[in-house]
């Protein structure tokens, strides 16, 4: 059978395949037999429905509070060194 590579054009012939890669551009492929039905997708509408998805703001996993300067940190550490 003859196909054509839907990304560069090219045509070359498989055998009994049905995943394979093109020759030219090395593209990744499924050959569609000849009883089987291809269902067209319409990327648009699936593009408008994952835009309605609202988004939610995720949550941090850990809460970090902030230590105003650490001076009495330094001393505590300093004490306990020194």
């Amino acid at each position: 059978m003859i196909v054509r590579c839907p990304n560069c054009g090219y045509e070359f012939v498989i055998g009994d395949e049905t995943t394979g890669q093109c020759p030219r551009c090395k593209i990744k492929l499924a050959f569609v037999k000849g009883n089987e039905v291809v269902e067209k997708v319409d990327i648009k509408k699936i593009e408008q429905e994952i835009d309605a998805i609202p988004a939610t703001p995720r949550k941090p996993d850990i809460d970090i509070e902030e230590i105003d300067d650490g001076i009495d940190i330094e001393r505590k550490v300093d004490e306990l060194i020194g």
